[in-house]
């Protein structure tokens, strides 16, 4: 029963203040810093996210997370430049990984280690600026509910006698891959994070 309501709750949070529009929809070909980032740049910064989480040994949920902020950020009226400078988003990554894991992660990348991840172009006070920025645009809501958080509530509602934990492990395990592929396809962002849960489990 708790879970059904966890689950309730999560779909309120998702509707009330977590869904993402077609951000991309409308932007030039090209502006005076060159071309705009599209579904590719999106792409290679999804991918991007999940490799940095798995180098530092942290959840893809993770993941998930710092790309619901960065993707979040820039369909705000604040962030909507950022996506007109290929820099500017690249620098809004960082700093998406950066928080999430600050406040998902028992142990957070340090200003150093992010310096680091963007070649030393990016400083300690670049990062913080930034997160400030993206902060105020996405009203901090940092605790969105993920597709993974959505697969591992439904289930918690089978009971253990009809699906046993080896099976539960498989299932998980099938359905995060799926979840990870999902998060740098932009036709995905736009979906529902519990939408994705249920495909991906019944897919599983």
């Amino acid at each position: 029963e708790s879970d059904g309501m966890t689950i309730e709750a999560m779909l309120q949070q998702e509707r009330s203040g977590y869904l993402v529009p077609d951000f991309l929809a409308t932007l030039p070909a090209s502006t005076p810093l060159g071309e705009p980032v599209d579904i590719f740049a999106r792409q290679k910064i999804a991918e991007w996210c999940l490799t940095i989480m798995e180098v530092c040994g942290y959840e893809s949920e993770t993941a998930e997370i710092a790309i619901s902020y960065l993707d979040r950020f820039v369909s705000s009226r604040n962030g909507r430049a950022i996506l007109l400078d290929r820099k500017e988003y690249q620098l809004a990554a960082l700093t998406a990984v950066y928080t999430a894991a600050k406040v998902h992660e028992q142990q957070a990348l340090t200003p150093a280690v992010i310096s680091r991840l963007s070649n030393g172009e990016r400083t300690a006070r670049d990062i913080e600026r930034m997160e400030l920025r993206m902060l105020q645009a996405i009203q901090w809501r940092m605790n969105p509910p993920t597709s993974s958080a959505f697969v591992r509530h439904h289930l918690d509602l089978i009971p253990d006698d009809i699906l046993d934990y080896n099976d539960r492990r498989v299932i998980l395990e099938l359905s995060k891959i799926q979840i990870n592929s999902s998060l740098s396809d932009y036709e995905f962002c736009t979906e529902k994070s519990s939408q994705v849960a249920f495909a991906a489990l019944l897919n599983a």
